[in-house]
């Protein structure tokens, strides 16, 4: 090959080099895709695949189990028992929509006499009750209650605003303990933003520190920066002096 060959090689090989830059630039461009939350594979600032970092789901290894402190069985009237349990969630910033459940009562020879299975949300870092109730148990009578959460959660990250309690129990007064029990309470939403869906449960203790009677309502909506009356009755009286009362308001912040 000549020097002028060689030459226009030269040349030409330059010009399809630069050809195929500026070609493969173009279709790395058009095919590439920005990591997401959704693409199955751990890219961005992820933790995990899809999880952690800025995606809305927490990975398994950021979160701590749910911890079940207690579970009780109480009387409401003959054959009507409720059921409540205990339950923190450890867990800073980070809540699940909806984790299914079930309580099973049992009786003294512990054969099981009802059972009822329920779905709730968990709010972040929170101690919190869940309450069934009206069990109906015919003739049969309860004795001990036992509470399991039937998957795990599926963890999200939660809004700062909601690390904080939205509304809360201003004042409570429990009368006719000796006749038809009644709780009378002022659930105070102490921000500047309508709440919607609270659930409240309230819990009754004697001086031991025993569970005596459980209750639950639901309140839609309490206004911005307003006060909503809520109250608690049972059938029958408590049957033993009260300690003290637990109500403790609950949010779904994922309907907020």
């Amino acid at each position: 090959m000549n020097w002028r060959t060689k030459r226009q090689s030269i040349g030409i090989g330059a010009v399809v080099a630069v050809v195929l830059f500026f070609v493969a630039r173009f279709l790395i461009g058009y095919f590439s895709v920005e990591p997401t939350c959704f693409d199955r594979e751990q890219n961005g600032d992820e933790l995990g695949i899809d999880c952690g970092g800025s995606c809305a789901l927490r990975c398994s290894f950021e979160t701590r189990d749910l911890v079940t402190e207690w579970q009780r069985v109480t009387r409401v009237t003959d054959g009507v028992y409720s059921a409540v349990s205990y339950v923190e969630n450890q867990n800073t910033g980070s809540g699940a929509l909806e984790v299914p459940y079930r309580f099973r009562l049992y009786d003294d020879q512990n054969l099981i006499v009802s059972e009822r299975a329920g779905k709730t949300f968990i709010g972040s870092n929170d101690r919190f009750a869940i309450v069934e109730s009206n069990f109906a148990t015919g003739n049969r009578i309860p004795v001990r209650a036992f509470f399991e959460f039937l998957k795990e959660p599926v963890w999200q990250q939660i809004d700062d605003i909601f690390n904080q309690r939205l509304v809360r129990i201003r004042s409570q007064k429990l009368e006719n303990e000796d006749t038809r029990p009644r709780i009378t309470a002022i659930l105070e939403n102490t921000t500047l933003n309508h709440v919607r869906d609270v659930r409240v449960d309230a819990i009754v203790y004697n001086l031991e520190g025993n569970v005596i009677q459980v209750g639950v309502t639901t309140v839609p909506q309490v206004d911005a920066a307003s006060e909503y009356e809520i109250f608690f009755t049972w059938p029958e009286p408590l049957g033993q002096e009260v300690g003290r009362i637990e109500i403790i308001p609950r949010i779904n912040v994922f309907t907020q």
